[in-house]
């Protein structure tokens, strides 16, 4: 096994239940391989089922679009944008603040 990305469970806050996950695969030959996006599935699914949440939040570049994909396929929906929010390179970059619920949640 080869270690290609990683993925956590952040800020839980348990009298509200929600928390924030976030993920990178930094093996640019593992993109568009669907890894992010059974990662994100198998632990929205741990989050809603083991941790009892009932929503989880993330972050992503808009330029990213593979990873807002992988996001919108186990059912986060984007809830708003951070207009020009990171510096990229010699850039500026939005991010998109997307969100699933049990109810969203796509297994």
């Amino acid at each position: 096994m080869e270690h290609i990305g990683n993925i956590k469970v952040g800020s839980i806050n348990l009298h509200h239940c929600h928390a924030e996950i976030g993920l990178m695969i930094g093996d640019k030959r593992c993109w568009g391989r669907g890894y992010a996006s059974n990662a994100i599935s198998m632990v929205t699914e741990f989050c809603f089922e083991n941790l009892r949440l009932s929503k989880i939040s993330a972050g992503c570049y808009k330029s990213n679009v593979g990873s807002k994909k992988a996001f919108e396929k186990s059912g986060y929906k984007i809830e708003g944008i951070l207009r020009a929010h990171v510096k990229l390179s010699n850039r500026r970059d939005d991010v998109y603040r997307l969100g699933c619920t049990k109810s969203d949640f796509i297994s």
